[in-house]
């Protein structure tokens, strides 16, 4: 298992600013979120689920027309790895503009 810690570090030295959010959940810009997927499978997690925010650095306002939930994903734990991150890579081409941030929902994380 890897720690969240670790993930968080990780993030740091690739330049991606991580906003943390207790259990398991990390908001990310959503121009970071292809280097943030990349990172997560590099580090054997599951992606569960993705929220669009917008955050205007006063109010944070999520976004019911953004939400994709990649939990029903079923197989050995490789193949959701690689599945759930192959979605949300996805998600990012079609969501295109709308959030400026992405809320990430993972598995596999120990505090």
């Amino acid at each position: 298992m890897v720690t969240t810690a670790a993930l968080l570090e990780a993030a740091v030295e690739r330049g991606i600013e991580v906003l943390e959010h207790p259990n398991g959940i990390f908001r990310v810009a959503l121009a970071q979120l292809p280097e943030t997927i990349l990172l997560v499978q590099e580090f054997n997690l599951v992606v569960l689920g993705l929220d669009g925010l917008l955050l205007d650095g006063a109010v944070i306002v999520p976004l019911i027309d953004f939400i994709a939930d990649f939990s029903a994903i079923a197989g050995s734990w490789e193949h959701r790895v690689r599945d759930s991150a192959s979605q949300a890579s996805e998600v990012v081409t079609v969501w295109g503009v709308g959030p400026t941030h992405v809320e990430l929902t993972l598995d596999g994380l120990e505090d």
